[in-house]
Order: C-alpha cells, then structure tokens, then sequence
C-alpha cells in the first residue's frame, strides 16, 4: 500500500477511532427514543437494561399474539390438527390474514408460523378456538397466563390484539410474555423464520407467506443480522409496536417498542430498537464497551460510507479490522523511528557544537560569537 493511501486509512481508522473508542464517545446520555414505551431487559435473567414508560398499560396490537403463541406451545403438540371455524375467520374489514376457509384443517405449528410471520388474524382466533373453545374463552385463558407470570398490568380480550375494550398491556409485561416463550426452542422458529410455506393438502390449500419484522428480513433497509425473533404489531389507535429478540456480545436480548407513531408505519420503530440496544454499551463497563466496538467495528468498515472512502483511495480490497490494526500500529512505528532519529541526530549535533565552543574558548578565550547551524 503506498504511503498516501496508508495514511488514507490511518485517517479512517482515527475517525473510527473517535465515533467508536473515545471515552467520549461512550459518555452517551440515555438512546433517543420517539416511541411512546420501550424496555429492553436481558432475556436470560430479565434484568431490565433499558426502560420508558415500561410500565404504562398501552394498546399491544398484534404483540398479543406472543401470548397466544405460548399458551399454544404449553397446551398443544406441534402436529396437532385444527379445524378452521367459522368464527375465526369473522374479522374486522382490512384486518391482516392469510385467508383461511371454514372447515379447512392444517397443524398447529402451521398456524403458529401463519400467527407470528404474517400476523394473521384468522390463523391466531383458529388456535384460540381449538385451545380453549371460544376467543372469548381463550381471552380467560391468556388472563390467568399472565397472572401466573405476575403481569399486573395486562388484560386480554381476544387473541390477536385487534382493538377491543379492555385490551391492554405494557412493555414490561409483553417481555416478560417473550421471555417464557423462549424456555420453547420452537418459538425462534415461529417467530424468527424470514418466510414460511404451508403445502397444499386434501384438507388445506397452499400458503406461503414472509416475515412482517423488517430486522429479519434480508435484504431490508433494517436488517439486522443480530436479530433472531421478532413479531410485529400496528393498528391506528396502536401505532406502530415491536418485539425483537437479538443475541449481542454473547447476551440474549429483548427489546420491546409500543405506540411509534411515525406516519411511515414501522420505519422508525427498527431506529427505536437500535437506539435502545445500541444505547446500551454506553451504560456498559470498558471491557463491555471494548468488545462492542470490536463486534461494530467490522460492520462499520463494510458500510457504504466506508466503501467509498477506501475506492476514493485507490484501494479494491477492503481491510479487516485486524489488517487495518497492523496498518495503525506500522505508520505509528514509522513515526516513532522518525521522532528517534531526529532526537538522536539533535544530540550528536548539541554533542559537536559543545565541542566546538570549548575549542573556540581554548584557542581565543571566549565563546564564538558566529552563529552555527544547529543554533537557528
């Protein structure tokens, strides 16, 4: 590499330097959130790490259904068969749902994949009514759920989050829900898969049907490469609400966004997820910060800001972290052997012109009054 385009990428490096490594930099105040709730909480010990108006009882939209997730993993096989009523698939106008018939028959899991990916509504009310009966009876059910998991601040009244009276939660309690539908190694496939097929059958059509959560979704403007499960929520009183599962530093996280009332539904809620996690290193220990920057470090470099920058400088291969490292610390020593050398080569100079002035004394009694070179 040549010396311009070195001290090219040493200037990146610096400027990675700053955003990343300064104590500065670290001093962040708490993330910016524009929702109107959030809570992130570590999901193997439920420490909350981060937290706005997590305990305020808000409308939960479709993040109801992780409730209805779980009690459909803690009461019903995977496998299991369910008949399509014909009330589950009486919604409100424009509600999400893959279009299910009355008295086609597929699996629970099936339907759990059709509930978490598209949201669908008629698939959530089919595993109500097949669990407990009734929506109204599957509401009890949820009810005594979260009594039993200590939320005193939800109350369910259907099984999908459609907006009804007296159907409300927080974002404390919609963690804790997430949290016991971890213990379920199943549920980060229901709720992680980027895309989902239902084969056809004799007692179903096709299905086929992606993942609503953005951060899962490949290729999206919000991908996030940390993030394992998610499920999404929005209605017009509800706004835009957001569970996402990420796995960072070695830590399993939850973070739960309600009420982003962004008119791009959804667009700022992934930037409120992000804020809130991202925040987080700012509250961490310096060992805790080291080994974020190092994690973001290698995404920063492959960013498109720094892509330009590097074939800006005529370089094709992009460096590693670690060879841009070994670049640092090469320009530094070249530094360092130049600053020696001039020291040393000052020394040998203040050696000869103290020589020079003691001979100048012996030979005529006083100092040399002709300026030398060295003295300017």
């Amino acid at each position: 590499m040549g010396r311009e385009k070195r001290w090219s990428v040493l200037l990146l490096a610096l400027v990675l330097f700053a955003f990343f490594g300064g104590e500065t930099a670290w001093a962040a105040e708490t993330p910016v959130v524009r929702a109107q709730a959030a809570v992130l909480i570590n999901a193997d010990t439920g420490q909350v790490l981060f937290e706005k108006n997590a305990r305020r009882r808000m409308e939960p939209a479709s993040l109801t259904k992780i409730m209805t997730c779980l009690l459909a993993m803690e009461e019903a096989a995977p496998e299991e068969p369910v008949t399509v009523t014909a009330e589950a698939v009486q919604l409100m106008q424009d509600a999400a749902a893959i279009g299910l018939l009355e008295g086609e028959t597929l699996t629970v899991a099936q339907l759990l994949y059709a509930t978490m990916l598209p949201s669908a509504n008629d698939a959530a009310a089919a595993i109500g009514i097949h669990l407990e009966g009734s929506t109204a009876a599957l509401a009890e059910a949820m009810n005594r759920r979260a009594g039993e998991l200590g939320l005193t601040g939800t109350h369910f009244s259907n099984a999908h989050g459609l907006p009804a009276a007296d159907h409300y939660s927080t974002a404390w309690d919609l963690a804790q829900i997430t949290r016991a539908a971890l213990d379920y190694p199943e549920f980060l496939s229901y709720a992680g898969r980027s895309s989902y097929t239902i084969p056809a059958s004799p007692t179903n059509r096709a299905y086929s049907f992606g993942h609503l959560n953005h951060a899962l979704t490949l290729g999206s403007g919000s991908f996030d490469r940390r993030a394992i499960a998610g499920k999404t929520g929005w209605t017009r009183s509800a706004g835009s609400c957001l569970m996402t599962v990420a796995e960072q530093n070695g830590v399993r996280l939850i973070a739960v966004i309600l009420k982003e009332d962004s008119q791009a539904s959804g667009g700022n809620i992934y930037r409120d997820t992000k804020a809130v996690r991202e925040g987080l290193a700012a509250q961490k220990t310096p060992k805790a910060r080291a080994a974020y920057r190092q994690e973001h470090e290698a995404d920063l470099l492959r960013s498109e800001a720094a892509v330009r920058f590097f074939k800006a400088n005529g370089i094709t291969k992009l460096p590693t972290v670690k060879e841009l490292t070994a670049e640092i610390e090469a320009l530094m020593s070249e530094k360092n052997a130049g600053y020696n050398e001039y020291q040393e080569c000052k020394r040998e100079a203040d050696e000869l012109l103290t020589v020079k002035r003691n001979i100048d004394q012996v030979l005529h009694g006083a100092p040399s009054q002709r300026r030398d070179e060295h003295d300017r």
